[in-house]
């Protein structure tokens, strides 16, 4: 059994908010030469724009990167910025409190890792995700998975 899960509802989001910023940025770009105020834009400054709502779009659909991939033997959680490979051993418990955003992996070191792929947005496919981790963490514990090398 595998389990791999993304925010689906905020890629969605991502995706459209970045193509509105980019068609925002392009538009003023375009009718920037045309200003009223005395000031000259030039062509590089119409090309910057566009440029500065690429850069922004990027920065947006970073939102939507995390994913998490588990199976039997271990759990790799990719968040916006820091990425996580555990095996399930250093695992000590899945949680998804009531009202959180997202589940995170309570670790024997007494750490803890949020998991921003499964959320709570996503509603009964967050569920079936954390579900779907319980029991490979459980399945972790029992006394076959204690045989293998």
């Amino acid at each position: 059994m595998t389990v791999t899960a993304y925010p689906r509802r905020t890629r969605q989001v991502c995706v459209a908010m970045a193509i509105l910023i980019v068609a925002g940025f392009a538009v003023i770009g375009a009718l920037l030469k045309q200003s009223t105020a005395g000031t000259a834009f030039a062509t590089s400054d119409q090309f910057a724009m566009v440029g500065l709502g690429l850069v922004i779009a990027v920065g947006v659909l970073s939102l939507a990167r995390p994913r998490v991939y588990a199976d039997a033997e271990r759990i790799r959680i990719r968040n916006i910025v820091v990425s996580h490979d555990l095996r399930w051993q250093v695992v000590e418990s899945v949680h998804y409190p009531d009202g959180a955003a997202w589940p995170y992996l309570e670790l024997y070191d007494d750490e803890t890792v949020a998991i921003l792929a499964i959320q709570a947005v996503d509603k009964e496919r967050a569920v079936e995700a954390v579900r779907g981790l319980q029991a490979l963490h459980e399945a972790s514990r029992s006394p076959r998975a204690a045989e293998r090398p």
